[in-house]
């Protein structure tokens, strides 16, 4: 696989991955990635819709799109105390909005990568780099090539040994895919790009890992 280190830019789809330094384990309990999880709704969320994504103990990936035209809102919240911070979030801009500083994408990774590195550091009593540098991120090229990442993030389970099958692997996006249940994953554009539930279901059992994946 090809891993192209570039500056991420809007209105583009990518396979997003990194690992602990030197493989180390970066999630060790629940809370852990639970904890990944919020902080991927946090930062990741407002300039992206992801399409897949996987936590294993010391690596995870996404597969997602950029979003373009965008900018950020800053809206003022007080918390006990009277103490108040800007809370962003991101809305589509134009030329009527007084909100027209755009998001740089890669920042947005690097302050989830730093956030849970503070975290884990002081949850485990360490110091220094938790992931290695800089994360990588693969440019997807078309629609068969989106599929196939697609597939590969959520068989990552079964490829490293982890699960027996995708669907008892907790922390992926698949159930969220056969769920009606609230998710931060573009469910539709999932169904429709796979053209229906059934045929999602055949193509995440049925595929081989080394072979079409490979090929990018």
């Amino acid at each position: 696989m090809n891993n192209i280190i570039a500056e991420i830019v809007p209105d583009s789809n990518y396979h997003i991955f990194n690992r602990g330094n030197n493989s180390e384990d970066v999630f060790i309990n629940h809370q852990d990635y639970d904890h990944f999880i919020g902080l991927i709704i946090k930062y990741v969320l407002p300039i992206s819709n992801i399409y897949s994504w996987v936590l294993m103990k010391n690596h995870f990936h996404f597969v997602l799109h950029i979003k373009d035209n965008i900018a950020y809102k800053w809206t003022k919240r007080t918390i006990p105390k009277g103490k108040e911070f800007n809370l962003w979030e991101t809305i589509e801009a134009n030329s009527e909005n007084k909100y027209n500083k755009a998001p740089n994408p890669s920042n947005h990774f690097r302050h989830l990568f730093n956030s849970y590195a503070t975290y884990f550091n002081l949850k485990y009593d360490r110091h220094g780099s938790l992931f290695e540098k800089p994360f990588r991120r693969v440019l997807i090229n078309n629609d068969l090539h989106l599929k196939n990442e697609i597939i590969y993030v959520n068989n990552n389970p079964v490829k490293h040994g982890f699960s027996d099958n995708i669907y008892s692997w907790k922390y992926s996006s698949v159930s969220s895919y056969f769920s009606d249940n609230n998710t931060f994953v573009d469910r539709d554009f999932i169904l429709t790009l796979f053209n229906d539930v059934d045929n999602l279901k055949f193509v995440l059992g049925n595929h081989n890992l080394e072979s079409n994946i490979n090929d990018y």
